[in-house]
């Protein structure tokens, strides 16, 4: 970059030059013509500036130059190099975001595996265990399994009837006291009717002196 920045100066130095020799030879020869003082200096003023003109257009396309041959020299291969970087960043994660979906589609098929094997082991056990019993149900029982379930058999029955009867009781004794709460609910009814009864003749045998009341007597008409 050094190198390069040198050489520019150089040819803007070079371009720099050759301008101001024009404009000493121009000078020169305005020397030998026979113009006035002014038209003189007009005639130097317009070469001078032409070759400022053209020493700064030579300077421009120079540095326009640099700068194509910078982008071809350095910036086109960085590009080239990071392009290439990229892509290859790319195909890596492509090819780890491959690895995780096939790692997991491998131990999703684990699990597909393991649950039928677990189902199987399971089938079988189920099938054995059957068979088992159906085994054990055809063997004969010992003399003393017998005599334990015919134990166990007459305690539940008598644990049975013995519920049977308290039931059977406890059916009767609300029977019973359901009859006493009538009768009793009879007696205070009766009770009642000859308060009653007794009150009404009471007040009629006061209200009406020497008079008698057909109904006193008769507790039916309540």
């Amino acid at each position: 970059m050094e190198r390069r920045r040198r050489e520019f100066e150089a040819a803007k130095t070079v371009a720099e030059e050759e301008a101001r020799t024009n404009f000493r030879e121009v000078s020169s020869a305005v020397e030998h013509i026979s113009f006035s003082p002014m038209a003189a200096a007009r005639a130097a003023w317009r070469e001078e500036n032409f070759a400022r003109q053209r020493a700064h257009a030579e300077a421009a396309q120079a540095t326009a130059r640099e700068k194509e041959r910078v982008l071809e020299e350095e910036w086109a291969p960085l590009f080239a190099q990071h392009r290439e970087q990229a892509r290859v960043k790319r195909e890596d994660e492509a090819a780890a975001q491959r690895e995780v979906n096939e790692a997991m589609l491998r131990m999703q098929q684990w699990e597909v595996d393991a649950m039928a094997h677990e189902d199987a082991a399971s089938e079988v056990f189920a099938r054995n265990a059957e068979a088992e019993c159906r085994r054990r149900e055809q063997l004969p029982l010992p003399a003393d399994v017998l005599a334990a379930k015919e134990v166990f058999v007459a305690e539940h029955i008598a644990e049975q009837n013995c519920l049977h009867e308290q039931k059977l009781k406890h059916k009767e004794l609300e029977r019973t006291r359901l009859a006493q709460l009538e009768a009793c609910k009879e007696r205070e009814y009766r009770e009642w009717k000859e308060q009653i009864r007794t009150a009404r003749c009471w007040q009629r045998k006061t209200q009406q002196e020497g008079s008698s009341d057909p109904f006193c007597g008769h507790s039916g008409h309540l």
